[in-house]
């Protein structure tokens, strides 16, 4: 739901169509010329990433599910769920976090994978991506914060 916090009696936009459990996440994208924040993802523990936009009603307009893990006899599945998603530079990409401390970042021209990475961890603790943030540099150049 979008609310005005100046008028907190109605939300202004809602989807009947949205996540099955709770919302880890949700993260805007604003452009100068708009000046409002018509997309923005959300991240659930339903292990999925969605992308919404407020001018359409009917339901998100992307959604990148997490697949299932192939594991042999005997093997515990752990289940990945995304905690974290940001819009990439330009608003063209989506990078998300996981639990299981990796991230990945996806197309949203092509609604491909560009790539993904494990950040390397303690084995004795517990790993996971809970929060990402872009920074950009005087000289232009963009760093992805974990």
């Amino acid at each position: 739901q979008l609310w005005d916090v100046e008028h907190m009696d109605l939300p202004i936009w809602r989807s009947k169509n949205g996540h099955k459990h709770i919302i880890h996440s949700i993260s805007c994208h604003t452009t100068e010329s708009q000046g409002t924040a018509p997309e923005f993802i959300t991240t659930s523990r339903d292990r999925t990433v969605m992308l919404w936009d407020t001018r359409n009603r009917s339901g998100a307009m992307v959604k990148i599910e997490e697949q299932d893990e192939k594991i042999g006899a005997g093997q515990t599945k752990q289940i990945v769920e995304s905690w974290c998603s940001i819009f990439g530079p330009g608003g063209n990409q989506i990078i998300s976090g996981y639990s299981d401390g990796s991230i990945s970042c996806f197309d949203l021209r092509n609604l491909s994978q560009l790539w993904n990475v494990t950040l390397p961890s303690d084995p004795s603790k517990k790993k996971g991506v809970c929060d990402m943030d872009i920074q950009t540099l005087a000289s232009g150049e963009k760093r992805l914060i974990v």
